[in-house]
């Protein structure tokens, strides 16, 4: 799982260190001022094609790690399992 919190908050932080304003970001990356906005507020769920463009951007390389499903945390939390090995 991405920890995507930690990022998000980032974003922001990471931006002012390299002078650029959120309309400067979102010119650069293509991706919309709206979003970016939403996302430094820590209203937007963004995917990891946009955080790798935000990031990117900023000089910042993102890596994801995968790991297998823990099923007995994901039943815990209640995560629908879903799809048959036939």
């Amino acid at each position: 799982m991405i920890n995507t919190h930690i990022m998000l908050c980032d974003l922001a932080q990471f931006r002012h260190q390299t002078g650029l304003s959120q309309v400067e970001l979102a010119s650069l990356s293509g991706v919309s001022l709206p979003t970016i906005q939403n996302i430094e507020a820590q209203k937007a769920n963004p995917s990891l094609e946009i955080l790798e463009k935000l990031f990117g951007c900023l000089g910042i390389e993102i890596k994801a790690q995968l790991q297998p499903l823990n099923y007995g945390i994901a039943i815990a939390l209640g995560v629908p399992l879903t799809g048959t090995d036939e």
